[in-house]
């Protein structure tokens, strides 16, 4: 998992910088959302700010009443300070939690949204740092005209923070938003381009090879985030179909066997031995077809699941055997039983343009929130959501 830091001063874009990298499949912790879930009614946190600041920085409802405690810190650093003291281990403890929930579940990419992040926080603690910048006259400018802030508060506002020099220094990607909303949106896409491709190079390693094989070109979509993610890797990936071509761009290397669509089951002791001749050739790490079931249940599916389970058979080194599955469904088929393996969070890998529900064949809750999952015969050593080895095994 790719632990990515977001930051930058007041009135620099970063949530909006926050709200691109979620669309496009980061698990997004927002670091003034858990500012807000320790504030509620009732929590200790609320407690301990009356019993520092009094009953006027709570209303009778039990909440905090912002404006007051505001007013309260804004010119006393001692104050400011002790705020800071109750509040921000809270909100660390809480945001730690999440990370962990999200490395548990194989999530590929979490962006931390953090304002104070160099001011409170280790840099050293995030994979990356993603750093939002803007002239300092426009940020005070976005204060006054779009927020409403007088001067001397928006002033304030940015006198607060650590200027954005040393900042950048310390920053792995520097996005500037002194320009429009369209010119941000690019440097967005360019900035998630380079986290995806260290987060796929993270979770796998590089130099292996998987090959796909597949009755028809289009049935490529069924794997479609899993093959952009180990392609972003560095991995080298061959996808072989029965019939069509697999699309560009998500293949290191394309193969079709030339069949008809419909006439796969009666070419199975040629394609079989095609794959063989391939797989000796490639020696791939893991191989990745559809499960024994044919997926939806096609029979040129059903009969691309019996070549390979064949030619992977025979083949010496014997690579990974993966099929496409869904979780929750019943994977024993004739060759055996079945037994889950992995789920591959491809939510970075979607296309931007289409919905997540539109990720794989899998029927899974899962699968439609961006997951494509894998099942393996036999079970290959655990895994830890990916189908490859470990970067450090052991």
């Amino acid at each position: 998992m790719l632990n990515v830091g977001l930051t930058g001063n007041v009135a620099s874009g970063k949530s909006a910088v926050a709200r691109h990298f979620a669309a496009w499949g980061a698990t997004l912790i927002d670091a003034d959302e858990l500012v807000r879930e320790v504030q509620r009614p009732g929590h200790p946190v609320t407690q301990a700010i009356e019993d520092r600041f009094g009953s006027d920085a709570v209303r009778p409802d039990g909440t905090l009443d912002r404006s007051r405690l505001r007013a309260i810190v804004m010119g006393d650093t001692g104050a400011r300070a002790d705020l800071e003291a109750i509040v921000h281990p809270a909100v660390q403890a809480r945001r730690m939690d999440l990370v962990d929930e999200a490395a548990a579940r194989g999530d590929l990419v979490v962006v931390n949204d953090i304002p104070l992040l160099f001011e409170v926080l280790d840099p050293a603690a995030f994979d990356l740092i993603v750093l939002v910048d803007a002239p300092e006259d426009v940020r005070r400018h976005r204060l006054t005209a779009l927020r409403g802030l007088s001067a001397a508060e928006a002033d304030r506002l940015i006198g607060a923070q650590l200027p954005s020099e040393p900042k950048r220094a310390l920053s792995h990607v520097v996005l500037d938003n002194g320009g429009t909303l369209a010119d941000l949106e690019r440097a967005c896409r360019d900035a998630w381009d380079q986290i995806r491709r260290r987060a796929a190079a993270e979770a796998t390693v590089p130099g292996s090879t998987i090959v796909a094989v597949l009755a028809h070109g289009d049935d490529v979509a069924a794997m479609h985030g899993t093959l952009q993610r180990y392609a972003a890797a560095g991995v080298r990936v061959h996808v072989v179909s029965g019939s069509g071509q697999c699309p560009a761009g998500l293949a290191t290397t394309a193969t079709s066997l030339g069949l008809r669509t419909g006439t796969m089951a009666e070419a199975e002791a040629s394609a079989s031995a095609r794959i063989e001749q391939l797989l000796a050739a490639e020696r791939p790490a893991a191989v990745v077809t559809f499960g024994p079931d044919g997926g939806n249940g096609h029979p040129d599916h059903l009969a691309v699941h019996r070549w390979t389970r064949r030619a992977v058979a025979t083949s010496v080194p014997c690579p990974a055997l993966y099929f496409i599955a869904s979780r929750d469904a019943d994977a024993a088929g004739a060759g055996g039983a079945v037994t889950f393996a992995a789920a591959l969070d491809v939510r970075p890998w979607l296309d931007r343009s289409a919905s997540v529900a539109d990720c794989g064949i899998a029927a899974s809750a899962e699968a439609r929130s961006g997951r494509e999952w894998f099942a393996s015969d036999p079970p290959p050593t655990p895994l830890q959501w990916d189908l490859l080895p470990p970067r450090n095994p052991g």
